[in-house]
């Protein structure tokens, strides 16, 4: 069995989506002074790897400690998708190659993996409308991507979360792909229980068990 752990390190100064917030990670109490080390920590809800919830772009949403744990609990496929052009979206005619399974997570490794997280990269490959439509008809569990957004870059809109958030689909954002193989997977991604509109996630795939 292997497993990897495709979450994020959570540092300050790491990369975050434009505009969002910068983690801050300061001492509150420092040894030897006091009897333990203890940091206070502030973050967005969109930090590093992490889930998107219903109310991250509809109004009374369901909220990320709202999740059904069963959706993001099991099997997974890491697809290859690294021939997708930096700017350029994954649509319907990308995925459907794949056969895509209905109740199967879906993990998106692209070539963002590839070029790395030392910051914002406004190109970043994403999904575009017709692809996000093209997941739900298929029935999918959850997807996730290695991308710190799932849609295009000023974009305008939220229709690509929100044809995947309405039908209760989790989004995973910023996993970091380099280094795991596409292929079958048991997925295991648990957001923190936050009463918010998304939460930061440990993500990791077990190879071995599937």
């Amino acid at each position: 069995m292997k497993i990897y752990d495709v979450s994020m390190l959570v540092q300050e100064g790491m990369a975050v989506y434009q505009g969002n917030p910068s983690p801050r990670i300061e001492f509150v109490k420092r040894m030897p002074e006091r009897g333990a080390n203890e940091s206070l920590l502030t973050l967005g809800a969109h930090t590093g790897t992490h889930m998107d919830a219903g109310l991250h772009c509809r109004p009374g949403g369901w909220m990320a400690h709202e999740l059904d744990l069963r959706r993001v609990v099991g099997k997974c496929r890491v697809l290859d998708l690294t021939s997708v052009p930096f700017g350029c979206g994954i649509g319907e005619r990308e995925l459907k190659k794949f056969k895509i399974r209905k109740g199967e997570i879906i993990v998106l490794k692209t070539r963002n993996s590839a070029r790395g997280f030392s910051g914002f990269k406004p190109d970043f490959v994403h999904v575009d409308l017709e692809g996000a439509e093209y997941l739900v008809r298929r029935g999918i569990a959850a997807i996730a991507i290695d991308s710190l957004g799932i849609q295009k870059f000023h974009s305008g809109n939220m229709k690509v979360h929100d044809a995947l958030l309405r039908k209760k689909i989790p989004v995973f954002e910023g996993l970091n792909l380099k280094g795991v193989p596409a292929g079958r997977y048991f997925f295991v991604g648990l957001p923190l229980k936050l009463k918010a509109e998304g939460a930061p996630a440990r993500v990791v795939l077990i190879k071995g068990i599937y």
